[in-house]
């Protein structure tokens, strides 16, 4: 399916999410949570369905609580320069950059003095729990799905046991 049409679990096409960004007025800001940048910019939907359930699987936490400056901190200064995302990333097309002009971030900086590798599994990440899931299974490991955990012990260097609420 393309941008153009409805997708589900959206009511109208991606496209108008880019509209709505480039229709919004400049809104300058020091900080905002990477939920309310997405809501503001592209939409209530992308937001819910999109951005929220992306960043809770990517950082384990909550997008109305997480910085959009610190994590997404390209798309927070198109915003605040450029008066949008989507006007950044056009006027980003457009400028030609030396080597000089990229302004890394300390991470981005860290990880290429240290050659960090980048990993991806083949089916998608979601393959990892499933086949972990699968083999733990295979080996007859008791597993105790959706149980708080209120204590692990150690009994040795291979075995582990939880005192759950189930």
């Amino acid at each position: 399916k393309s941008v153009f049409q409805k997708n589900q679990p959206f009511s109208k096409p991606l496209i108008y999410a880019l509209f709505n960004d480039l229709k919004q007025p400049q809104k300058e800001l020091q900080d905002d949570s990477i939920y309310n940048f997405a809501e503001r910019r592209f939409g209530k939907e992308i937001a819910d369905y999109a951005i929220a359930p992306m960043i809770c699987g990517i950082c384990a936490g909550d997008a109305k609580e997480i910085s959009v400056k610190f994590l997404m901190k390209t798309l927070f200064e198109w915003e605040q320069n450029h008066g949008g995302v989507v006007k950044g990333l056009m006027k980003s097309f457009f400028k030609s950059k030396t080597e000089d002009d990229l302004d890394l971030s300390d991470l981005a900086k860290k990880s290429q003095e240290e050659k960090w590798n980048v990993y991806t599994i083949k089916g998608g990440l979601e393959k990892f729990p499933v086949t972990l899931h699968n083999y733990l299974k295979e080996n007859n490991v008791n597993m105790n799905l959706n149980s708080r955990v209120e204590e692990i012990q150690f009994v040795d260097s291979s075995t582990v046991t939880l005192k759950n609420t189930n």
